[in-house]
């Protein structure tokens, strides 16, 4: 299974926690670089969620999450000097720190002239895309110092048209958005079994092929949100029809067989009893076919969750 990379400032609200927990539908194990200053924000900053924290450090110390470090700061830096993508994201990493800084600075000193509430929007947006960059900057950092991939899970698709896609980070948290969020009485154990369920096994398995072939098409996050909208649509469509005629026919094995079976216990005719078995067996196996074959099959892991 892929891993991914979280940056858990995005997570300080206690109902993100489910969130968090969604993640573990795709991914095996989440690794974050802030963890202890997580930490701190809900013990002992303004934030004070020690119930969240714990709920967090308990994955945590299960080993769903896990930090990651680095060699001194310097080190990478130098190391990481030439390549594009990096210094493109330090680049817009201390442009929008900037503009945020300003915007704070405006919004404080009453210099704007704009609805305060749009502004905070605004300071908000910019400091979620500050964490989505940060996410691709250790995530890059990652894979050249240790040569291992993490898919940063926060979206970007505002900066889609400059060299910082990443693929299968794109196809992913696509996905996660169309995985219902689960609620507070959903433990991560049950996230699990659902994951290694036996039939579950193949569906993600195909999922994960359809991904990686995706992946290769170069397309932007907006591109693929339409895939898979069209490829849900049309699984649903086929699984419809499937089911009507699998109810059909257990009204049928009701309406008109059923009486048959009665009379025929009745007359001891015994050799007649398995036939409509048969049938209705027949009929089960017509809807494992029909799943397997339907279009929109690769994404049948992410819709049986809402089952």
């Amino acid at each position: 299974m892929e891993n991914g990379i979280i940056d858990l400032e995005a997570y300080l609200a206690p109902p993100s926690f489910n969130r968090i927990k969604a993640h573990f539908y795709l991914y095996e194990t989440l690794y974050t670089y802030n963890y202890n200053a997580f930490k701190e924000k809900l013990l002992i900053g303004p934030y004070g969620r020690k119930t969240h924290y714990d709920n967090v450090s308990l994955l945590y110390d299960q080993g769903f999450i896990r930090s990651i470090s680095f060699p001194e700061e310097k080190k990478y830096e130098e190391k990481l000097a030439k390549n594009v993508s990096f210094n493109q994201i330090i680049g817009l990493l201390k442009m929008l720190q900037k503009q945020q800084l300003n915007a704070i600075a405006d919004l404080a000193n009453q210099k704007i002239y704009t609805n305060s509430s749009v502004m905070v929007k605004k300071i908000q947006s910019t400091g979620q895309n500050i964490l989505a960059l940060k996410e691709r900057l250790y995530a890059l950092s990652y894979k050249e110092l240790y040569n291992k991939s993490l898919n940063p899970t926060l979206s970007l698709d505002c900066y889609n048209a400059l060299e910082l896609k990443t693929a299968k980070s794109d196809i992913y948290r696509v996905l996660i958005s169309n995985i219902p969020i689960p609620d507070d009485s959903v433990p991560l154990v049950d996230i699990i079994q659902y994951r290694d369920d036996e039939s579950n096994k193949l569906r993600f398995l195909r999922l994960r092929s359809w991904a990686n072939k995706i992946s290769k098409q170069d397309f932007f996050e907006k591109e693929i949100i339409e895939e898979v909208e069209t490829l849900i649509a049309e699984y649903k469509y086929e699984m419809k029809v499937a089911g009507m005629r699998m109810k059909n026919a257990k009204i049928e094995f009701a309406i008109k067989i059923l009486p048959h079976l009665i009379e025929n216990i009745v007359k001891l005719n015994f050799s007649k009893l398995v036939d409509p078995f048969i049938k209705l067996r027949y009929e089960k196996v017509s809807l494992l076919y029909a799943e397997n074959k339907a279009k929109g099959n690769e994404l049948s892991y992410i819709i049986k969750i809402e089952d």
